[in-house]
């Protein structure tokens, strides 16, 4: 900020009505070097030198003669956000402050990092409701327990799986009959040993004889549904078979419908 006084006069304003915390170095009216036209890009140096003046010096000097541009800086700490006096934040000419910034396009990269820590730790001193409500809520686990078991038994029907080995398929039926409801431990100590992979596997006359016998299915439905299990997998048999030509069928047949497609529009 630049400040102009009479030359004649000798009496100057008075410290606090100097705007902002900037005075220009010292230089002298008649200078025209290029550093003036420049925007007063000096050496580092003597902005150093510049910038470490304090306010006692500032309170010494009673008058600013027009023809000297003089620049104050008042050292402080930019981190620190609590103190009640402004803080500057314009860029300063001397490299080893930390509020230079580069001339360059990208001279954002060369602002200071923030200090996120000190910020919450100020947010949360203005507002301690957070960090009680924080406090307040704890996290909550979540688990699944049981605590009764119902058993429902499912009637059982001529099915359509084809990937039976040999016979009428069978498949579970939409009727059942529920049980009454039993505790976890109840049904645990009454519960008999799980079946192996070769007891839980229904021969072809067991088959035969539990949807016969038990549920009265037909002897033309059950030959009805062997004809169409074994019909079914004859035709993934040969599909599989084929697979390997499916590639060259495919093939063919897009040329097929690109010769058709050049053939009609001719």
């Amino acid at each position: 900020m630049v400040v102009v006084t009479d030359k004649h006069s000798g009496a100057g304003p008075s410290n606090r009505h100097l705007l902002g915390s900037f005075v220009e170095t010292v230089l002298d009216d008649d200078s025209t070097s290029p550093e003036f036209d420049a925007g007063l890009n000096i050496d580092d140096s003597d902005d150093c030198a510049s910038e470490s003046k304090t306010r006692n010096e500032l309170d010494e000097t009673a008058t600013i003669p027009i023809s000297h541009v003089t620049k104050f800086a008042v050292p402080q700490d930019i981190s620190d956000l609590s103190s009640s006096s402004p803080i500057s934040i314009l860029k300063v000419q001397c490299r080893s402050d930390p509020r230079f910034i580069s001339n360059t396009r990208r001279s954002w990269k060369s602002l200071p990092m923030a200090d996120l820590d000190k910020i919450l730790q100020q947010a949360n001193a203005l507002n301690p409701s957070i960090q009680h409500t924080q406090s307040a809520t704890p996290l909550r686990r979540y688990s699944v327990s049981f605590d009764t078991i119902r058993v429902r038994f499912y009637s059982q029907t001529v099915g359509d799986n084809p990937s039976v080995s040999y016979g009428p398929p069978i498949s579970l039926n939409c009727d059942y009959v529920e049980q009454e409801e039993e505790t976890v431990d109840d049904y645990e100590s009454q519960r008999p040993k799980r079946r192996t992979l070769r007891q839980m596997a229904l021969s072809y006359y067991h088959r035969k004889n539990l949807l016969s016998l038990q549920y009265g299915v037909s002897e033309g439905d059950l030959k009805k549904a062997k004809k169409q299990a074994e019909r079914i997998k004859m035709k993934r048999s040969i599909t599989k078979t084929f697979l390997p030509v499916m590639t060259v069928e495919s093939a063919l047949e897009s040329a097929s419908r690109r010769a058709m497609h050049l053939v009609r529009h001719k």
